[in-house]
């Protein structure tokens, strides 16, 4: 079973140059864009996860936080933080995992090599909308 999926996985890497090269008129292009799609693809869903567990984790305090009155009281947020903090993290970064994923993918052949090909775009880094694109 191992085996089918390492070849699989061989083939479609391999497979990646020929259905950019019929996107692209050039060779370089081919190669910028399958080179965008592999980086992308490595670095993007990292990014991603951890972006989106940051907002997540930050949004969730802030909401936990106003519901249970503790928004100005230093025990009120970090019972905000040990419940809806970490579970909006959790769930922030599996979004961004996919969101990444997505990007590196998109963006790798659309714009190779951007910020938006590998999930840094946003003027900080808790910046990055989970549900929208």
């Amino acid at each position: 079973m191992k085996k089918i999926i390492i070849l699989i996985s061989v083939i479609s890497i391999l497979q990646i140059p020929t259905l950019t090269a019929s996107a692209c008129s050039s060779t370089k292009g081919a190669l910028k864009k399958t080179g965008g799609v592999i980086s992308g693809l490595v670095v993007a869903p990292i990014v991603g996860l951890a972006r989106g567990f940051g907002r997540g984790q930050k949004l969730g305090t802030n909401y936990t936080a106003e519901l249970i009155g503790g928004s100005d009281i230093p025990a009120g947020r970090a019972a905000a933080f040990l419940t809806g903090g970490l579970l909006n993290g959790a769930l922030g970064a599996g979004v961004g995992l996919i969101k990444g994923g997505y990007e590196g993918i998109h963006y790798g052949i659309k714009k190779p090599f951007s910020k938006e090909n590998y999930s840094l775009t946003g003027t900080s880094f808790t910046d990055y909308p989970l549900l929208s694109n």
